[in-house]
């Protein structure tokens, strides 16, 4: 675990698993007594997101913080997102290869474009991947955050954020006179370079800047010489954030967004890293586990859910499975096959960005 925080890496493995459980709530619903039970539960564990934006725009910022060579951040990026996306896109495609979708809708995915931005924000028609939709904001963000990097090593933080903010002012007030932060707005545009401006003026792009902040607070703390009681009270703040988080998402009636469900994220992430920066956190190999296949999780479990749906007819056994059972069943296959393209692409992948790297002199 050298160089990684530990905090950071449980943290993407729980936000991948609260995702899962998202989009696994149905096989909860209509099977008991309490006909809702799977929204009751997990109706607000869609979380996982908007932690997933704040963790990149941290890790960004802590992983460059020594190296902002370009070819250094293109590799990496590259080789632990396309490897694992294309082998997804490639197995939903061989999957339905009776009902294969138009072929500008499979170069829209293999670019990561949304399929109709017409369509509801901030999901504009999703992918042919079904999470997949979140990857088009991340690669926007590398982009801005490659450009400040390029601009200032030093000062990339502070020149991707303003970047970010003015883009998403400018554009919105331009097209759609106002600013707003609900995640569902419509921009007042329907050209060409719709795949750019309306992922750019989602609010969703602010919470790349609340990763990159809370990275920047974590590096200038000194355990030594900040204030005395400072340890104490970071146990007091990941407390109080794990009980603001879990009052939030009880409540259902959230959103998407940094002035939504972002708010109690960030407080997660950033008393999170802050009590480790102080105490420490054990490595745990459960935590640890999902972690390591936290991407592929994220990626593959839609594509688990709807091929067994679509095959349960000739699949007695998983036919006769409901409630927590079909669920527990498709957590087991979905982990499972996480975990042989976490070994077999991810891995070899990261290992080959590392080897083609030119040697710093």
């Amino acid at each position: 675990m050298k160089n990684k925080l530990l905090s950071i890496h449980y943290l993407r493995g729980l936000a991948a698993l609260f995702v899962v459980l998202f989009h696994y709530r149905r096989t909860l619903n209509d099977v008991y007594v309490q006909k809702d039970l799977g929204d009751i539960f997990f109706n607000g564990a869609f979380f996982g997101v908007d932690l997933f934006f704040m963790i990149s725009g941290f890790v960004m910022v802590y992983s460059t913080k020594s190296d902002s060579r370009i070819i250094s951040f293109v590799l990496k990026r590259f080789f632990k997102i396309y490897p694992v996306y294309i082998f997804c896109l490639l197995s939903w495609l061989a999957l339905h290869l009776s009902n294969l979708p138009p072929l500008i809708d499979i170069v829209k995915s293999i670019s990561f474009i949304h399929l109709n931005y017409n369509s509801t924000a901030p999901w504009f028609g999703g992918s042919i991947v079904g999470t997949a939709w979140t990857l088009t904001y991340e690669i926007l963000f590398y982009i801005i955050f490659l450009v400040a990097m390029q601009l200032s090593q030093k000062h990339r933080t502070l020149i991707c954020s303003i970047l970010i903010a003015s883009i998403f002012v400018l554009v919105n007030y331009y097209f759609s006179g106002n600013i707003g932060f609900g995640t569902h707005g419509k921009l007042n545009y329907q050209g060409t370079a719709s795949f750019i401006l309306k992922p750019l003026a989602s609010p969703l792009m602010l919470e790349f800047i609340y990763g990159m902040i809370t990275c920047e607070i974590y590096l200038k703390l000194n355990t030594e010489e900040t204030y005395k009681n400072a340890s104490d009270i970071s146990r007091v703040f990941l407390l109080s954030s794990l009980a603001i988080m879990a009052l939030m998402v009880s409540k259902g009636n959230i959103d998407h967004g940094p002035m939504n469900i972002g708010i109690p994220c960030l407080l997660v992430l950033l008393s999170a890293v802050i009590y480790e920066k102080y105490f420490g956190l054990k490595e745990r190999k459960t935590l640890q586990f999902f972690a390591d296949i936290s991407y592929p999780l994220y990626l593959v479990h839609l594509l688990v859910s709807s091929y067994m749906y679509e095959i349960k007819n000739l699949f007695p056994f998983y036919a006769s499975l409901h409630g927590f059972t079909r669920m527990l069943f498709l957590m087991i296959i979905s982990i499972s096959l996480s975990y042989i393209i976490h070994l077999l692409i991810e891995v070899p992948s990261s290992n080959l960005a590392r080897k083609l790297l030119p040697k710093r002199s």
